[in-house]
This record gives C-alpha cells, sequence and structure tokens, in this order.
C-alpha cells in the first residue's frame, strides 16, 4: 500500500504528492511542455486499467477517493518505516525468530532476503506469499521447509531449533 517512495537511497520522486492536474496546469504556466508516454494510455497492464476504468468510477461514487488512498498509502509508508525501525540487527538464531512478532518477522525476513544477491548481482526481493510462508514455517513446532525465489529453501529443523537456507 504505501507504493513508490518519494525517496530511495539516491533515486529521488518530487512529483509523486501531485496530481497530474497540478502538474500540467503547472506546465502550462511556466510554459514548458511534457512528454507522454503512450503505454499510458493504453490498458495493458493492471496499474492502467485501474486508473483508466477504477479510478473514474471511485471518482464519481466517492470525490475524496483520491485524497482518501494518497492518505492511506503516506500512513502505510510511515508504519512500515517505524516497523523497519524496531528490526533487530544481524543474525537471529531460531529461538530469536521465533519471539518476534509475525509483522516484524516478516520484514526481518524480507531485508535478509533482499541482502543475498544472485549470480547475476540483482538483489532478491520476497513477495507477501513468501514471508507469510515463512512465519508459518517459524510458528510451527515440527520439522518443515519452505520455497523462497531463485532456487533457495529454508529448511526447520526441530531437534536443534536451527534454520538453514539450502539451494536444490
Amino acid at each position: 500500500l504505501s507504493g513508490i517512495p518519494e525517496r530511495r537511497g539516491q533515486i529521488v520522486r518530487p512529483m509523486l504528492s501531485f496530481t497530474k492536474e497540478e502538474i500540467e496546469r503547472y506546465l502550462a504556466d511556466v510554459g514548458e511542455t511534457y512528454v507522454f508516454d503512450s503505454t499510458n494510455g493504453e490498458d495493458c497492464c493492471t496499474r492502467n486499467r485501474i486508473r483508466h476504468e477504477v479510478v473514474p468510477v471511485l471518482r464519481e461514487v466517492c470525490p475524496g477517493t483520491a485524497e482518501n488512498v494518497a492518505r492511506l498509502c503516506r500512513n502505510a509508508e510511515e508504519d512500515e518505516r517505524f516497523l523497519c525501525s524496531l528490526l533487530p540487527e544481524g543474525h537471529l538464531d531460531a529461538k530469536a525468530l521465533e519471539e518476534l512478532p509475525a509483522p516484524l518477522l516478516k520484514r526481518y525476513a524480507a531485508r535478509a532476503y533482499a541482502d543475498y544477491r544472485d549470480a547475476t548481482g540483482r538483489k532478491g526481493s520476497l513477495e507477501c506469499v513468501h514471508t507469510d510462508a515463512i512465519c508459518a514455517l517459524v510458528a510451527e513446532k515440527k520439522y518443515g521447509i519452505t520455497a523462497i525465489p531463485k532456487g533457495k529453501y529454508i529448511l526447520k529443523k526441530t531437534y536443534s531449533s536451527k534454520f538453514a537456507t539450502r539451494t536444490w
């Protein structure tokens, strides 16, 4: 829900908080033009279909929808930053993982996996289905295994209370 952040590392997106209409009005006021990406006019992806079909209906039914969604996204981003500030640093043993509340465990797993780079040097990322599976595995009181991207698996051995990441 938090969407694309206005700032991520060295990438800054200063126009995210402005509507298309506000940007077009500003450009007209200062006598500038803009480039229109022709794919934005097509319904070739989910994002565009939502923009063209869902958003207009929402604005008609509830005129404050855009502002409410924007506020919800800002709140989600603040919550995400706060929860991430609570994450423990370094490697955690199985007991410490089991003691983490699910919201922190999901973020800890995602951060740990994001630090992993594949053979091409690209960083990894987990989807909700993976972090949910990791939470379920940690919560189980028995042996378990769950798949994560890039051919990796997380293995839980109850008898030693250890977790390991393996490639098969």
